[in-house]
């Protein structure tokens, strides 16, 4: 019988393969039944949220779905994955962003998105575990709301996703502030409803930026900005309509990068665009595939765009491919585990306490 020992990947796989035949440490986790935990995140079809610690100066990974659901949180530091809880407070499709109050990272909403099940709950993490919050009165139910740092009033911004109106699975286009206590509606004209869109921080300009999404009827290509009192929407050419796609504020370079999503067409986007405040930008850069439902977020310490996960083209699957992009190119991220195989053999090498 063979003994695993360290938190190999190969070990894992050969545990979740043939747990009978192998003796698992005792903090042997999730992955399978009897299984080993991989050191980094199973793969993301959809879903799932980063959010970048200032704090922890690491990119946090939550929450997503592919062929199980997950409520997860990792952690990426620049150079390894490390998971910090295995119980979170929603599966998927929920709105996320970090509140520098309070040092937590606030949660919003989330369920199944071909549910009419969304929920209205929120939740904070302070680094070390989470916290529901019940005071106040919250935002309707909804999947798919967009959050953002509001760097006017100090609170978090939630704008608009899909909420069950009268049976119907909807797109609702309300904006709501989190001051670190409760949730409060900001009233006045807005960009409209929608879902699918996605939105950043524009901490040199003070500014939430945002872009595109389905208003249930099409799909937009509208620029907006929030000033912290009101929506004001830039009249500018940029990317084509699209959902699905997602934004970071690159702090070091003053603008905000847009990646991939989905056309009228149904097809999936690889490009990159830069909004400067004044205009959109297409960055004709190598190594971003076509992707979308993917989650993202700016490495401040690192100064670094990191992409994970996301929809592979033309198909059900999902995928864990991990990008940073520098400004010039993205860069694939590599891991330490061998080629996919089969009929290969291991063993336990006592002298070198590896698994080889």
């Amino acid at each position: 019988m063979a003994v695993c020992s360290g938190a190999r990947w190969w070990c894992a796989v050969l545990a979740c393969a043939s747990a009978s035949a192998v003796v698992l440490p005792a903090r042997a986790r999730d992955v399978c039944p009897d299984g080993w935990t991989q050191p980094f995140p199973a793969r993301r079809l959809q879903g799932c949220v980063m959010v970048y610690h200032p704090v922890l100066q690491e990119t946090l990974l939550i929450g997503g779905t592919s062929d199980r659901t997950s409520r997860e949180l990792w952690r990426w530091d620049g150079s390894a994955w490390s998971v910090l809880e295995r119980d979170g407070p929603s599966i998927m499709a929920f709105g996320a962003a970090y509140h520098a109050g309070s040092q937590r990272v606030i949660v919003f909403g989330g369920g199944i998105p071909t549910a009419l099940l969304p929920n209205q709950e929120t939740w904070s993490w302070d680094g070390a575990q989470w916290k529901q919050h019940t005071f106040g009165v919250p935002p309707d139910a909804r999947n798919d709301a967009a959050m953002a740092p509001d760097p006017v009033s100090g609170g978090i911004l939630l704008y608009g996703g899909l909420g069950n109106v009268n049976g119907q699975l909807t797109p609702l286009g309300d904006s709501w502030l989190w001051d670190g206590v409760e949730w409060s509606e900001v009233l006045g004209p807005g960009p409209g409803a929608r879902t699918d869109h996605a939105v950043a921080t524009d901490t040199v300009r003070q500014r939430v930026v945002m872009f595109g999404g389905d208003d249930g009827s099409a799909l937009r290509d509208d620029t907006w900005e929030w000033d912290g009192l009101q929506w004001v929407q830039r009249l500018v050419a940029g990317p084509s309509a699209r959902k699905q796609h997602r934004m970071a504020f690159d702090a070091a370079r003053g603008v905000t990068v847009l990646t991939g999503g989905m056309n009228a067409q149904g097809q999936t986007l690889g490009d990159t665009w830069e909004w400067d405040g004044s205009a959109w930008t297409q960055r004709l850069v190598s190594g971003l595939p076509m992707v979308r439902l993917h989650c993202m977020a700016y490495d401040t310490a690192r100064q670094r765009v990191v992409l994970y996960a996301g929809s592979i083209p033309a198909t059900t699957q999902a995928s864990d491919i991990l990008l940073e992009f520098d400004g010039n190119a993205w860069t694939p991220v590599q891991r330490e585990q061998p080629s996919q195989r089969a009929r290969a053999a291991m063993a336990y090498d006592h002298v070198r306490a590896e698994t080889v």
